[in-house]
């Protein structure tokens, strides 16, 4: 059996082959509250975005009654998200900073609740405030910022005894690179836009192949 490496998540709209193909093989689905799509209540493992950066490439204003109807209706689920992403405002710096720390308080409490990192936000705005009411970090914000900062926030994350995600991984270049900076998770849409879901199963072959060679060499 493949041991945990990272968890790797999907869109949760698609194809029914391609959502089964991501439930039978053990790749989570991530649902967002600007679409109409919904976990299935025999979905064990899923996330839940906000939006935010759909709206960011709008250039639009998060519509935040649509992520709160959602979690209303999930309460209802026997199976619960692995997290739900408190809403934030993309490369909003301190703006997005207060704006979810406004809003982790108005999720229901049996959601587990990581908190959004954006551009110009650094780890001591979190220290005191923030960290003893999340349950880890997402690293959001613009690709270079994010691919620039995020070691530090998965670092800090684990120092602080939290997980931490990272937004928007979608080749085998990056899947690579976060999980070699130490990513509990990640999500993506190339696999499952280009039909290509298998090169998932490969590339956890792959990485496992190289974990048992490096533990036998210890031997």
């Amino acid at each position: 059996m493949l041991d945990k490496i990272m968890d790797i998540y999907m869109p949760g709209h698609g194809s029914v082959q391609r959502l089964d193909f991501c439930r039978d093989y053990n790749i989570g689905l991530l649902y967002s509250s600007h679409r109409c799509e919904m976990p299935k209540p025999y979905d064990r493992k899923y996330i839940i975005d906000n939006g935010a950066y759909s709206a960011y490439l709008k250039n639009k204003v998060l519509d935040v009654t649509l992520f709160y109807a959602m979690l209303s209706k999930l309460r209802n689920y026997t199976y619960k998200p692995t997290f739900v992403c408190i809403p934030d405002i993309v490369a909003g710096g301190v703006k997005s900073f207060k704006f979810s720390l406004d809003h982790i308080g108005k999720i229901p409490k049996e959601f587990r609740k990581y908190f959004v990192v954006q551009d110009g936000q650094y780890d001591y705005l979190l220290e005191e405030t923030v960290l003893p009411l999340i349950d880890g970090i997402f690293v959001g914000g613009t690709t270079k910022w994010k691919w620039r900062s995020a070691h530090n926030w998965i670092d800090w994350a684990h120092e602080n005894n939290i997980k931490c995600h990272i937004g928007r991984v979608g080749t085998w270049k990056n899947f690579l690179k976060a999980y070699n900076l130490g990513a509990d998770s990640i999500d993506g849409s190339t696999p499952m836009r280009h039909d290509k879901l298998g090169e998932i199963l490969t590339w956890r072959q792959e990485i496992q192949s190289v974990k048992q060679i490096s533990e036998d060499e210890l031997v």
